[in-house]
């Protein structure tokens, strides 16, 4: 049985360009990323 789809195109979208963003950068130290992207993964409903 698949998942239902509980976002739209356009907040997946933000939701990528948030985690992206908050990975990928030289403000925030490496273990607040890993806990921005466990976030985002749970947010999406994905496995982190």
């Amino acid at each position: 049985m698949s998942q239902p789809n509980l976002l739209s195109e356009e907040q997946k979208a933000v939701f990528f360009k948030f985690y992206e963003n908050a990975k990928y950068n030289d403000l925030i130290p490496a273990k607040y990323a890993h806990m921005i992207h466990t976030a985002v993964a749970m947010a999406i409903g994905c496995t982190p």
